[in-house]
């Protein structure tokens, strides 16, 4: 096995594959069950690093910015997602505030600071024992980020209350579908397996700086 090669197993059906370089703008797949493993993106770096930038900048309007306004009967209310939030846990529904709280907000910050801070030290060249942590806890912490289930539920809210009340749409709404967005395509066109790949070249810099160092080192004393 060439030493630019490397063996990954196929999420769907197990294969274990000797994985050859991918040209830009091509996928690997699996030869047995036809899974996309690989999606070679130019810059996934700087794409990551743009997405990131922009989701953050997004996520605090679109938490407290009014995501729609409700009139009826002359009786006008903005509400915005903390809002939201908070009726939650003072109606007694500590379960669902929780919930909502934790997949709709905490985890999908916590993603995008993630890839900010990983694909910043990369491009930035530098070397940090945590990026391997970081990527780690970005795989599990996706599994948790369900702001397109917020936005579903809002747009299900507006459906249902048109009929009602007229309801005017906030500069919250926007940001959140701006936010939504950024965060949908970072995991599109960013190819982790291309940061794994800048992480592992570091550390590998890194192990060999080490070795020159102790090789100088070594000559010196002699």
């Amino acid at each position: 096995m060439s030493d630019n090669h490397h063996l990954t197993a196929c999420p769907d059906c197990d294969l274990l594959i000797d994985l050859p370089p991918v040209p830009l703008d091509y996928n690997a797949v699996c030869p047995r069950c036809g899974h996309v493993l690989y999606e070679a993106h130019a810059d996934s770096v700087l794409r990551g690093l743009a997405l990131s930038a922009s989701g953050l900048l997004l996520f605090p309007l679109a938490m407290f910015l009014p995501i729609m306004t409700l009139s009826r009967m002359g009786l006008i209310h903005a509400g915005t997602i903390f809002d939201g939030i908070y009726k939650l846990f003072s109606s007694g529904y500590w379960v669902m505030g929780l919930m909502v709280l934790v997949c709709a907000v905490l985890a999908p910050l916590i993603d995008l600071l993630l890839m900010f801070f990983i694909t910043s030290l990369i491009r930035l060249k530098k070397k940090t024992p945590y990026l391997k942590t970081m990527m780690r806890t970005l795989h599990h912490i996706r599994d948790w980020a369900m702001l397109e289930v917020l936005m579903m539920g809002i747009m299900v809210s507006l459906v249902k209350l048109k009929d009602m009340a007229t309801l005017e749409f906030g500069a919250g709404l926007m940001c959140m579908v701006m936010t939504l967005l950024c965060a949908i395509l970072s995991q599109i066109m960013v190819n982790n397996h291309e940061l794994w790949e800048q992480i592992e070249a570091l550390s590998t810099n890194d192990y060999s700086d080490d070795k020159n160092i102790a090789g100088m080192m070594a000559y010196d004393n002699h």
